[in-house]
C-alpha cells in the first residue's frame, strides 16, 4: 500500500506540475500576444476584428493567470512530491523488514513504528484525485516504480553468490 500511495502521489505531482506550467506559460504567451497587438494597434488603426481578437486574448490571458494564482498548482505539486517521498521511505522500510525480519520481541514495536510512519504520511498528504488513484491495471505501468522486491531479490541473489564463493 505504501508503494502504491507513493506512486499515486508522484503521478498527482506530475499532473499538477503540468497544469502549473500550462497555465503559467499559456498566460505569459497570451499576454505577450496582447502586448504586441496593442503595440501594433497604437502604430496604426487596426480593424475591428483585430481589436476584438486582442480583447478576447487579453481576457483569456487574465483568466489563465487567475487560475494559476488561485489554484496554486505548483504548491500542490510540491505537497504531492513530499507525500510520495514519505510513502516511498515507508515502502523501503517494509522491504528492509521483509529482507531481514526483526526479532520476535521487537515485532510489536516495529509494527507500531510502521503504523505511525503511515499515519504521518497520510496526515500530511493531500488526497490523490480518484481518477489517478483508481488507474486501471493496463495503465499501472505509467505510475509504477521499479519493484523494490525485484531489487531485493537481486541483492539476495548476489549476497548468496558471494557467500557461496567464500565457502568454496
Amino acid at each position: 500500500m505504501a508503494l502504491k500511495a507513493s506512486g499515486r502521489h508522484s503521478a498527482a505531482c506530475d499532473k499538477y506540475e503540468r497544469l502549473d506550467s500550462f497555465y503559467g506559460v499559456g498566460s505569459t504567451v497570451l499576454t505577450a500576444i496582447v502586448g504586441s497587438t496593442i503595440f501594433v494597434t497604437l502604430q496604426k488603426t487596426a480593424s475591428e476584428a483585430i481589436r476584438i481578437i486582442a480583447g478576447l486574448v487579453a481576457a483569456i490571458a487574465a483568466v489563465a493567470s487567475g487560475i494559476q494564482t488561485a489554484a496554486k498548482y505548483g504548491q500542490l505539486a510540491e505537497r504531492y512530491r513530499q507525500a510520495s517521498r514519505h510513502y516511498a521511505t515507508v515502502a523501503r522500510r517494509i522491504d528492509e523488514l521483509l529482507a531481514v525480519p526483526p526479532p520476535a520481541g521487537q515485532l510489536t514495536s516495529v509494527l507500531n513504528q510502521l503504523r505511525k510512519s503511515l499515519d504521518d504520511a497520510g496526515a500530511m498528504a493531500p488526497n490523490v484525485p480518484p481518477r489517478i488513484w483508481r488507474v486501471s491495471p493496463n495503465e499501472e505501468h505509467r505510475l509504477a516504480f521499479p519493484s523494490h522486491h525485484d531489487a531485493l531479490d537481486q541483492a539476495r541473489h548476489e549476497a548468496g553468490a558471494q557467500s557461496a564463493e567464500k565457502t568454496e
